[in-house]
């Protein structure tokens, strides 16, 4: 999620919170839940309108998606079941994030934001869906823009900024973009294989 001029600042503040938390025994699964309790408590506060304090928070959270991956790495906890559970406790924190802020436009009556968030919702589960599927049948599928640390780049801002209307807005048309640029990348592969593997005509 950060630029390539201060990734290296970032990694290494992240690696020493990781190798804080190995210390106390904390393993990466343990991480990967704790992230979706604490979206909840990001959810609680878009659910109240407070914006501001939920964007830095939220940001504040998601770090947990990163030092998940660094503590697996740097002290040898990897593994498939890891990458499971991670890949399904985002879905469930974007979720609950969209949630809470479906529940506060519900609250104050706001029908066309809660539409845009909808569909920002079904966006961002779609755009993970579309890869995980698609690498079951093709070896990769990474491309297009608006994945998770995207989003919750996005989302952050709209929320520190009170604009969050315009950012779910870009949030949605940029997953559908990516929908579809996966779809059309998954078939060219496809294709591609099928040429590769079709008998030769014996000339």
């Amino acid at each position: 999620m950060a630029s390539g001029a201060i990734k290296p600042a970032t990694d290494w503040i992240l690696t020493k919170i990781a190798d804080f938390l190995a210390f106390f025994r904390l393993t990466p699964n343990i991480l990967t839940v704790t992230g979706v309790f604490l979206n909840a408590g990001v959810a609680y506060l878009l659910v109240e309108g407070r914006f501001f304090l939920g964007g830095w928070v939220y940001l504040a959270v998601s770090l947990t998606d990163m030092l998940d991956g660094i503590l697996a790495r740097k002290h040898n906890l990897a593994s498939t079941f890891g990458a499971f559970l991670d890949s399904v406790m985002d879905r469930f924190g974007d979720s609950v994030i969209f949630l809470g802020l479906l529940l506060h436009y519900g609250i104050v009556r706001n029908v066309p934001c809660m539409m845009i968030t909808a569909i920002a919702l079904a966006g961002a589960l779609i755009t993970s869906y579309t890869r995980a599927r698609a690498e079951c049948i093709i070896p990769k599928c990474k491309v297009g823009f608006m994945e998770r640390p995207e989003r919750v780049i996005l989302l952050a801002i709209g929320l520190v900024f009170n604009r969050v209307p315009i950012c779910l807005l870009l949030m949605a048309v940029s997953s559908l973009i990516t929908i579809v640029d996966r779809f059309v990348y998954t078939h060219r592969q496809l294709a591609e294989g099928a040429r590769k593997t079709a008998p030769g005509d014996g000339h």
